[in-house]
C-alpha cells in the first residue's frame, strides 16, 4: 500500500530504519516521536527477512501504527531486502546516504556504527518527511532501467580499462618502436595494428622477419645495427596488453548488441534527439529510471543538477550553479549539448547558444542554458513513453517546445 498525501502524518507510522551491508543489515524501529521499539542486526538471508517482517507487523498492530521501511541503500546491497519487503506489501522508502551523514554531523560527539547509522535513517525520515522520500517500486520501467543500468555501468568500466591499457601500450610502443609506430598505422590501436604489435613487439623484430609481409620503404632503408632490442619482459608486457585490448573490443561489441536489443524492445525515441546517440540514450534511460516519480520538468531538471540554487544575503540576491543532483545524467546531457553546438551539430541549438552569448552570458552560462532546454525536451519524451504514446520528435522540436 503506497503512502498518499492524505497519510503523511509522520506519527501514524512505525518507521524501520535500515543500514544495509553486504553480509548483514542493522535495523532500528521507532515511531514518529523517535521512540525506539527495537534495535537489531540480521544476516542477508531470506529466513531472517521473514522473521523481521513478522516482528514489524506484530509491533505495528500492537501500537496501531502503519509500518514503513526506510532503507539507506549503497552499491545495491539492499536490493534483495527491499524486494522482499515490497513483495510482503510493505511500503519501502529509499533514503539518500547524504541525509544520514548530515544527521551524524549534527551530533555533539559523532560516532560511526551500523546501529547509529540505522538511527540516523529513522531521524532523517522524520525530519525530511515521508512525502519527500522516493518510493521503492517494482515496475516494468524500473526493471528495464535496472538491466540497462547494469549494462551501461559495465560498459563504462570497460571503456576506462581500455583507455588505461592504451596509455600504457602507447608508452611501451614508444620505447620499442621509437617514433616509427605512427608511420606504420594512423591508428595504432586499430585491430590490424594491435595484431601486428602482438606478433612483432619491437621494430627490430619487424625488420628481421622473413615472413612475406609488406614493409614500408623507410623501414628497408634503416640499418639493423641502429635498432635497439627490448627485453623479454617488455615483449611480454606488450603482448599481454594487446591481448587484453583485443578481448575488450569483442566484449564491447557484445555489449553494444545487447544495448541495441534492449533499446529496440523499449520503443524509445530518445535517439531522434539531435546529438543523442545510442550510448547516450541508454545512459539517459538508465539514470532516469521511472520518470513518473518526477511531477514536473522542473523536478526532473533539479534531479539532473540543472536547476540553479538561490544564493541570497540581505539585499544581494543571485543564483549559483548547482553541484548536486545526478552527476552521471548531468554529464550525459552535457555531452548531448556539446554535440549539438559542434561543427556538425544542430543549427537551432547553435543559434540558441549564440543568442545567449549575445545577451551577455559567458560560454559556460550559455551552455548551462542549453543543457536546461535539453532536459526540458527529454522529460516529456520519457513521460509520453511511459504512457505508451508514440512520439516522434519534429526536426524543429526546439520551436515546438518554445525553446
Amino acid at each position: 500500500m503506497e503512502v498518499t498525501k492524505e497519510h503523511l502524518d509522520i506519527h501514524q507510522f512505525l518507521i524501520v530504519g535500515i543500514d544495509v551491508h553486504k553480509d548483514n543489515h542493522a535495523l532500528v524501529a521507532a515511531n514518529g516521536f523517535n521512540q525506539i521499539f527495537f534495535e537489531k542486526e540480521i544476516s542477508n538471508q531470506y529466513s531472517d527477512f521473514q522473521q523481521i517482517v513478522d516482528q514489524i507487523q506484530l509491533i505495528a498492530r500492537k501500537e496501531n501504527l502503519r509500518p514503513l521501511i526506510a532503507l539507506e541503500d549503497s552499491y545495491g546491497y539492499g536490493q534483495a531486502l527491499a524486494r522482499f519487503f515490497f513483495s510482503k506489501g510493505l511500503e519501502v522508502k529509499t533514503v539518500n546516504p547524504v541525509l544520514t551523514r548530515r544527521e551524524r554531523g549534527y551530533m555533539t560527539h559523532p560516532e560511526k556504527s551500523d546501529i547509529s547509522d540505522a538511527k540516523g535513517v529513522v531521524k532523517a525520515t522524520i525530519l525530511e518527511g515521508i512525502g519527500r522520500l522516493p518510493t521503492f517500486r517494482i515496475t516494468s520501467e524500473s526493471e528495464f532501467s535496472k538491466d540497462l543500468r547494469i549494462l551501461v555501468y559495465d560498459r563504462d568500466f570497460l571503456i576506462k580499462e581500455q583507455t588505461r591499457l592504451k596509455n600504457q601500450l602507447h608508452r611501451l610502443l614508444h620505447q620499442s618502436y621509437s617514433g616509427y609506430y605512427d608511420k606504420i598505422f594512423k591508428d595504432p590501436f586499430s585491430k590490424k595494428a594491435l595484431k601486428l604489435w602482438q606478433e612483432f613487439p619491437s621494430l627490430l623484430e619487424l625488420k628481421r622477419t622473413k615472413r612475406r609481409i609488406t614493409k614500408p620503404d623507410w623501414l628497408k632503408k634503416i640499418n639493423t645495427l641502429t635498432l635497439l632490442s627490448i627485453s623479454n619482459l617488455q615483449e611480454n608486457q606488450i603482448k599481454r596488453k594487446v591481448r587484453r585490448l583485443l578481448q575488450i573490443r569483442e566484449e564491447l561489441k557484445e555489449m553494444d548488441q545487447d544495448l541495441e536489443q534492449l533499446l529496440s524492445n523499449s520503443n524509445q525515441y530518445l535517439e531522434t534527439l539531435p546529438g543523442c546517440a545510442r550510448i547516450l540514450a541508454a545512459g539517459t534511460l538508465a539514470e532516469v529510471k521511472d520518470v513518473s516519480r518526477f511531477n514536473s520538468k522542473d523536478a526532473f531538471a533539479k534531479y539532473a543538477g540543472l536547476s540553479p540554487r538561490p544564493w541570497e544575503s540581505g539585499k544581494k540576491k543571485r543564483n549559483k550553479k548547482s553541484l548536486s543532483g545526478n552527476r552521471r545524467l548531468n554529464r550525459i546531457i552535457h555531452q548531448i549539448a556539446l554535440s549539438q553546438i559542434g561543427n556538425r551539430g544542430y543549427q537551432p541549438a547553435k543559434d540558441y547558444f549564440q543568442k545567449k552569448i549575445a545577451e551577455g552570458k559567458s560560454k559556460k552560462q550559455a551552455l548551462r542554458c542549453l543543457k536546461r532546454q535539453i532536459s526540458d525536451v527529454i522529460y516529456p519524451v520519457r513521460s509520453l513513453l511511459n504512457s505508451s504514446l508514440k512520439l516522434k520528435l519534429f526536426s524543429n522540436f526546439y520551436n515546438f517546445w518554445s525553446f
